[in-house]
C-alpha cells in the first residue's frame, strides 16, 4: 500500500505541473489582440453617423482622444452591438477621413498596436416624409394648414377620410396608432402633391385641408400619406 501512496501522490503534482502552463497559454490566445475590423458610414433617415467596428468591448471613459476625424467635426461617441457608433454633423456627399489612434484601450486594458485610418463618404439621406405633428385640433378660422417634412422624395400622396359622427365611439374602441378601420366613414379624397424638395435639404412642405375638404369640414378626419 506504501508505494501505490507514493506514486498516486507523485503523478498528482506532475499534473498539477504541466496543467498550468497550457491554462495560461488558453488565457493568452483568448484575450488575443485588440483590432479595428471595418470603419463605414451609416445613414438613417436623415442621422448620419460613422460605425467603427472593434473586435473586443470598450469603456468609453477610457478612448477620449483616440479618435480622430477630419475635417473636424464636433461628435459624441456612443456604445453599439459591434463597436461603437460616431454621432455629429456629417454632412451626404462629403469624404471624412477617420483615424483610430494606436494605444487605445479596450474595456480590459489591451491596447490597439497601430494607428488605423480610413477615408468614408457619406451617401445620401434616405427618402423619408412624415408629419411634424401627431395630431391637432385645426381652427375653422384658421390657415389650416398641416406640416409635412420631407427628403429626397418628389411627390407625395395624400388621402383623407371624414369620420362619421355615429362612428367616433367605434373608431375610439378599435383603431390602433398604425392603422384605422376602413369602415368609419365613406369619404374619401385622394390627391397628390409634389414636393420641389432640394438634394438631402429636409424641407416643411404645408398641406392645405382647404384644397381637400369641400363643404362643412366640422368633424373628424384620418389623413395618411404614401410616398
Amino acid at each position: 500500500k506504501k508505494p501505490k501512496f507514493s506514486i498516486m501522490s507523485s503523478a498528482a503534482g506532475n499534473f498539477r505541473q504541466i496543467f498550468w502552463p497550457v491554462k495560461k497559454a488558453v488565457e493568452s490566445i483568448t484575450e488575443g489582440e485588440f483590432r479595428v475590423t471595418d470603419v463605414k458610414p451609416n445613414v438613417s433617415g436623415t442621422d448620419a453617423s460613422i460605425e467603427i467596428e472593434l473586435n473586443k468591448e470598450v469603456d468609453l471613459t477610457k478612448i477620449k482622444g483616440f479618435i480622430e476625424v477630419t475635417p473636424k467635426v464636433d461628435f459624441i461617441i456612443e456604445e453599439s452591438y459591434n463597436g461603437i457608433v460616431i454621432r455629429g454633423n456629417f454632412q451626404p456627399g462629403e469624404s471624412y477621413d477617420v483615424e483610430v489612434l494606436k494605444g487605445m484601450p479596450s474595456a480590459k486594458n489591451i491596447t490597439l498596436q497601430q494607428s488605423i485610418k480610413k477615408t468614408v463618404v457619406m451617401p445620401d439621406y434616405d427618402p423619408t416624409f412624415k408629419f411634424k405633428v401627431q395630431g391637432m385640433y385645426v381652427s375653422l378660422k384658421g390657415n389650416q394648414n398641416i406640416p409635412i417634412e420631407a427628403t429626397n422624395i418628389d411627390a407625395i400622396k395624400v388621402k383623407v377620410q371624414r369620420i362619421y359622427d355615429n362612428n367616433v365611439v367605434y373608431l375610439l374602441n378599435n383603431a390602433r396608432s398604425y392603422s384605422i378601420p376602413d369602415d368609419v366613414g365613406l369619404d374619401v379624397v385622394e390627391t397628390t402633391i409634389n414636393t420641389n424638395v432640394e438634394r438631402n435639404k429636409p424641407k416643411e412642405v404645408l398641406l392645405n385641408l382647404k384644397e381637400f375638404i369641400q363643404g362643412d369640414s366640422r368633424g373628424i378626419f384620418f389623413m395618411r400619406l404614401n410616398d
